[in-house]
C-alpha cells in the first residue's frame, strides 16, 4: 500500500528563528500523509521521530531533534493555537527541507486555518510570565490575602469554612488585582465557588487554616524567586527567551494574520538566551507583551473559530489520494 507521504519538512527550532548559535542542536519538523493502510486502520501514529538523542539528556550540537505530524493532527494544532504547527504553516522557503507541491493546497488555505483564540500562544506565554515576571503587585496580592486569612482565622478560628467569609473575600476581590471569586464545576457537574489569587484556586469547603497555609507558602516562592532574580540566579533564561519570542509571534499573527522568520527581535532573544539582561528589565518586558497579546486578541481581524468544513475537506482528499492509492 501507499507509504507515509511527507507533505513538508523544515529547518525549525533557533535555525528558524534566527537565535542559533554555535551550541546549537539540529531542529527538524514536518507534516505527512499516513500511509493508507494506517488510515484505514485508523492506527495513525501521533508523531514519527527520527531524532537522536533522548529524553534523559541535554542535546548537544551534534544531536538532532526531528518529528513530524499527521495531516490531520497538525491541523488541529494549527486551530488551537500551538505554536509548532503554526510556525510550520508559516515557514519561509529557505527553512523548508522538503515540500510536496500539494502543500500549496495547505498554504492557499491557512486564512480559513487561523482563529484568534492563539490558546497555545498565550497560554504558554502566560505560564512563563507567571513562572519569570514576577510583578510586585502579584506578590502584594499574595501578602495582602496571606494578611486577610490571618485576620479571619483571628476572628472566626481556624477550621471556619472559607464560605462563612464569602462577603470578606468578595470584598478583598475588588480591591485587588490578580484576585477574584470563580466557579468551577465539581466532579458531580455542579459548580462550587473558589478564591483564586494569583492563579492558585481554593475552594470555599476548606478551613481558612488551609487557604492561610497554601498562600504564604507561594508567597514564600514568590519572595524565594524575586530574592535570586534580583542576583540574576535560578532564572532558565533561555525558557524567558522561548516566552518572549512566542509572545511577539503570537502578537504578530494575531494583527497582521502572518509570523516573519527569523523574528526580527531575534538579537533581543539571543541576548536574553545567553543572561546578557538584568532580570528587572526583562520581567515586566515579559509581562508587557503578555498584555499586548491580550489587547491584541481582542483587536484582532482574524475569524473566532477556524472554518471546520475547509479542514475537514482537506483531511477527505489527502487521505482520499493515499487510499486510491494503494
Amino acid at each position: 500500500m501507499q507509504p507515509a507521504k511527507t507533505l513538508l519538512r523544515i529547518q525549525h527550532g533557533s535555525h528558524l528563528y534566527g537565535t542559533n548559535t554555535p551550541t546549537s542542536d539540529l531542529d527538524f519538523k514536518g507534516v505527512f500523509v499516513p500511509s493508507g493502510r494506517d488510515i484505514l486502520l485508523q492506527c495513525v501514529p501521533s508523531v514519527i521521530d527520527k531524532g537522536t538523542g533522548d529524553n534523559t539528556t541535554k542535546n548537544t550540537k551534534d544531536d538532532v531533534d526531528d518529528q513530524s505530524f499527521p495531516l490531520q493532527k497538525f491541523l488541529k494544532m494549527v486551530t488551537s493555537g500551538d505554536t509548532v504547527g503554526t510556525e510550520l504553516l508559516f515557514a519561509p522557503d529557505w527553512a523548508i527541507v522538503e515540500m510536496d507541491p500539494d502543500w500549496e493546497m495547505i498554504r492557499e488555505n491557512k486564512h480559513l486555518l487561523l482563529n484568534k483564540q492563539c490558546k497555545g500562544f498565550v497560554g504558554y506565554c502566560q505560564r512563563q510570565a507567571a513562572k519569570y515576571g514576577i510583578k510586585g503587585s502579584r506578590m502584594a496580592a499574595c501578602r495582602d490575602v496571606c494578611t486577610m486569612l490571618h485576620n479571619a482565622i483571628e476572628t472566626h478560628g481556624p477550621d471556619t469554612k472559607m464560605a462563612a467569609v464569602e462577603d470578606t473575600l468578595r470584598e478583598f476581590c475588588s480591591l485587588h488585582e490578580f484576585s477574584e471569586i470563580i466557579n468551577i464545576p465539581s466532579a458531580t457537574g455542579a459548580e462550587m465557588l473558589h478564591l483564586e489569587v494569583v492563579d492558585r484556586k481554593m475552594p470555599f469547603t476548606v478551613t481558612l487554616k488551609a487557604a492561610f497555609e497554601v498562600y504564604s507558602k507561594v508567597y514564600e516562592n514568590y519572595g524565594e524567586r524575586a530574592r535570586a532574580a534580583m542576583n540574576n540566579e535560578g532564572i532558565d533564561w533561555k525558557a524567558v527567551s522561548h516566552a518572549v519570542r512566542v509572545a511577539g509571534q503570537a502578537k504578530e499573527l494575531l494583527l497582521t494574520g502572518h509570523i516573519t522568520f527569523p523574528r526580527p527581535e531575534a538579537a533581543l532573544l539571543l541576548q536574553i538566551k545567553r543572561g546578557e539582561l538584568d532580570y528587572n528589565n526583562v520581567a515586566p518586558m515579559l509581562e508587557q507583551l503578555v498584555e499586548e497579546v491580550d489587547e491584541a486578541s481582542r483587536a484582532s481581524t482574524l475569524p473566532g473559530k477556524s472554518d471546520q468544513e475547509t479542514i475537514d475537506e482537506l483531511v477527505i482528499h489527502f487521505h482520499n489520494l493515499q487510499i486510491a492509492a494503494s
